[in-house]
């Protein structure tokens, strides 16, 4: 499920608010009872939680530093997945230049909440199933600048992104 909202706020400001969501859950013949690859969740990158990369956040509160370091260093760009995902996204948008090399030169600020989850224990990525009661406490939060170069017919962006509660740590590290 994905929701947005859009508020003008007068002149070239606007707001953006946005909500994407999902579960999937495996059936049928999938006898290990995980999603395929190319219907798992991720999180993070240019489309998400920008102050992560892309497939590094989660899944809930699963620390890559306890995985063994010798599996780790091999395979230091595993994908992180989960069959649950929760995002949200506040953007605010304004003007910059009207003229910049004949484009306009537009900002966002933006503060980006979310993560995925598995729906069972796995061993794999211990502390990553959803558990109700620790949710909460497992949203990432991100916050950041950007640039929108926008040429009428596509948009060139790009984003920097912060980390301010990293849900892999527990108690006041996360922040």
């Amino acid at each position: 499920m994905d929701y947005r909202w859009y508020r003008h706020l007068g002149g070239n400001k606007q707001f953006v608010f946005r909500i994407n969501s999902g579960v999937a859950v495996p059936y049928g013949n999938n006898s290990s009872l995980n999603m395929i690859f190319e219907k798992s969740f991720f999180a993070g990158g240019m489309n998400g939680i920008r102050a992560w990369q892309a497939r590094t956040l989660g899944p809930g509160g699963y620390n890559r530093s306890s995985m063994n370091p010798d599996f780790r260093v091999n395979l230091r760009n595993l994908d992180q997945l989960g069959e649950i995902k929760l995002e949200s996204n506040a953007e605010f948008r304004f003007r910059m230049l009207n003229n910049f090399f004949g484009a306009k030169l537009n900002g966002a600020t933006f503060l980006d909440a979310g993560n995925i989850w598995r729906i069972r224990q796995d061993i794999i990525n211990p502390d990553g199933e959803f558990k109700g009661d620790k949710f909460l406490s497992q949203i990432a939060l991100g916050t950041g600048f950007g640039l929108r170069v926008d040429l009428d017919y596509f948009i060139i962006r790009l984003d920097a992104g912060l980390k301010l509660k990293d849900p892999q740590f527990s108690g006041s590290k996360q922040w």
